[in-house]
């Protein structure tokens, strides 16, 4: 019975020092791989605000 708990104690501890392990990797993926919110929105601005830009300017030309 004693064995039993012992395996069943170094098994647990084993696992939860592997699922440690994966979290930090993976915090450590979503970090490195992942923009954050708002600097995906300031950049999706700038690039309307560069199509708007073009876009005008197109037009600017099509009424020559």
């Amino acid at each position: 019975m004693v064995a039993g708990l012992a395996w069943w104690n170094k098994t647990m501890h084993s696992t939860m020092n592997q699922t440690t392990r994966d979290l930090a990797e993976f915090r450590q993926t979503v970090a490195e791989r992942y923009v954050p919110k708002d600097d995906y929105k300031e950049a999706m601005r700038e690039i309307r605000e560069m199509f708007h830009h073009i876009s005008s300017k197109l037009d600017g030309k099509a009424d020559k």
